[in-house]
């Protein structure tokens, strides 16, 4: 990736940007009975759980929705910091699973999560 600099004449970390994101794209391969949700962050931009579940559990959610699956209700099963309730979440990997009976077998599915914090102009 191409570095921006910023001209100064001595340049520092706050100087020389590496890259920047807008969105990030969550893959999700869904399996007889479970899906695997995986965040491409290229830019090393998730660094913490709640955001990480929050861009995973965007894009599971939508997933629920196209597929029409209601998801299950209840509180957060474990490592999700307020993620989805049943959804594994993983930060060393930025992944997560799920498991409900009602998800078949498919091609992975891509989707783009724009974080609340961006804005486009």
């Amino acid at each position: 990736m191409a570095s921006l600099d910023n001209g100064s004449a001595h340049p520092s970390k706050c100087s020389k940007v590496e890259c920047f994101i807008s969105s990030f794209v969550v893959t999700i391969t869904p399996a007889n009975g479970s899906l695997t949700a995986v965040i491409t962050d290229t830019c090393n931009q998730i660094t913490e759980c709640r955001m990480m579940n929050a861009v995973l559990s965007k894009a599971i959610s939508e997933y629920l929705a196209d597929e029409d699956i209601t998801p299950t209700d209840g509180d957060c099963k474990f490592g999700c910091c307020n993620g989805l309730y049943g959804v594994s979440y993983v930060l060393a990997t930025l992944t997560a699973t799920y498991e409900h009976a009602d998800i078949t077998a498919g091609a992975p599915v891509e989707y783009e999560v724009v974080p609340p914090f961006y804005v486009s102009t």
